[in-house]
């Protein structure tokens, strides 16, 4: 990563649409579609909740052959003459080796510090997004600040539930707070995206077998594994039948969800291994007449994880949405597909891939940014809804050598 300043234009501004340019020594990278979004919550399962404090970032990034690694920060206020909040800070961008081709990257942040208050729509806003190839220590200098008509998310999800929990959740809880600032702007970082996973919706409690099937068919794309003629529907309710899915909490136990995996996959040259939290009680591999889940000591971490990306295989992270006083309920299960770690700030964020407005047609996925908090007995994802603890993490391995890289790059 090389040390240069960044100078952030805006070139063009029509119909919502804000184009910026990051100038480098020669090329830049290109950020478009920039939205601002007020967050509602649930619906299917539970209440609505309406207009509340989590805000969500949305932009898209080009690729351009500029090999430098990206952060990005948020500034937001009011109005001109209100105060001023850092509320993303050096949220890793992936590189345009990692793109392929152009990507949405969502994140939340925290509507909050500009004084808005759960139930109180806010329409409007100012915002300034700058991208910096080192990391910032100190809140950056106020730049070029854009209006915004801010407007109404959706994130309305379930489907998991290898818990005790079988309730949705009522309270999404209070928005992510951003990191502290680094004290050093220099160290390793490293990173990978996968642009290439399909978009595949889900219905109401679908998570887990839509996150399983999105996996199997990318593998599919690549020539790793043969699934035939089976549609994705296909799929999904193969998944579905042998995990003893219903529509109430969508697939009940982790037995249930490991043995789905290997039905499904039985004959295909696949290696299926997972981590559970240690809460969960499990310590052996899983074996069935299908086949063997090999399990991996210790609660799901963060080197793992990364570890099983880099080696070409693919990843599915399930949590449990919690109430802050613990109370599990139904949770969710998303597809990984990238990761970002630095050494300089102790960023260790995931790419996960999902629908967020299950059971609504024609709804894409999105690839949305949460930084992973390792911990012996209660991992979390600090950028999503609730007091979640991440309880599995299922990985499948192609059993031959990977060759169909393109779109696809980590370091």
């Amino acid at each position: 990563m090389r040390n240069k300043p960044i100078i952030i234009k805006v070139l063009h501004r029509t119909l919502g649409l804000l184009i910026l340019w990051v100038a480098a020594v020669a090329v830049g990278v290109t950020v478009s579609d920039v939205k601002i979004y007020q967050v509602d919550f649930y619906g299917n399962q539970a209440a609505t909740v309406t207009d509340t404090e989590w805000g969500d970032l949305e932009f898209a990034v080009t690729p351009d052959g500029d090999p430098d690694k990206y952060y990005a920060n948020l500034l937001i206020r009011a109005n001109p003459s209100s105060a001023t909040k850092w509320v993303i800070r050096n949220m890793g961008v992936p590189d345009s080796a990692s793109l392929g081709t152009s990507t949405t990257l969502n994140r939340f942040f925290d509507l909050g510090t500009m004084g808005v208050t759960s139930g109180t729509p806010v329409a409007l806003l100012q915002y300034d997004l700058q991208l910096t190839n080192t990391l910032l220590t100190t809140e950056p200098a106020a730049g070029t600040f854009n209006f915004a008509t801010v407007l109404t998310g959706t994130y309305d999800i379930g489907g998991f539930a290898v818990t005790t929990g079988t309730s949705a959740p009522t309270n999404p809880g209070s928005p992510p707070s951003p990191d502290p600032n680094p004290t050093t702007s220099t160290g390793t970082r490293s990173s990978g995206m996968r642009t290439d996973m399909p978009d595949i919706e889900e219905g109401i409690n679908e998570c887990a077998p839509v996150s399983i099937t999105r996996s199997l068919r990318w593998m599919h794309n690549r020539g790793w594994i043969n699934l035939g003629s089976k549609s994705n529907q296909d799929l999904i309710d193969e998944l579905e039948f042998e995990g003893n899915w219903n529509s109430s909490v969508g697939i009940p136990t982790l037995g249930n969800l490991l043995e789905a995996k290997l039905n499904v996959t039985t004959g295909m040259p696949i290696v299926t291994k997972f981590m559970v939290r240690n809460e969960l009680g499990v310590s052996s591999d899983f074996v069935t007449s299908a086949g063997t889940a090999h399990y991996n000591s210790g609660s799901p971490n963060f080197a793992w994880i990364k570890s099983e990306f880099q080696a070409n295989e693919d990843v599915e992270v399930g949590v449990i949405w919690r109430d802050h006083d613990g109370t599990p309920h139904l949770g969710h299960m998303m597809t990984v597909v990238g990761f970002d770690e630095d050494t300089s700030n102790g960023l260790k964020q995931l790419w996960l891939q999902d629908d967020e407005n299950q059971g609504t047609s024609n709804t894409r996925n999105r690839r949305r940014s949460s930084r992973y908090e390792d911990s012996a007995t209660s991992p979390t994802l600090k950028d999503l809804p609730t007091s979640n603890t991440v309880e599995v993490v299922l990985s499948e391995s192609p059993m031959q050598e990977p060759v169909n890289l393109s779109h696809y790059h980590v370091e």
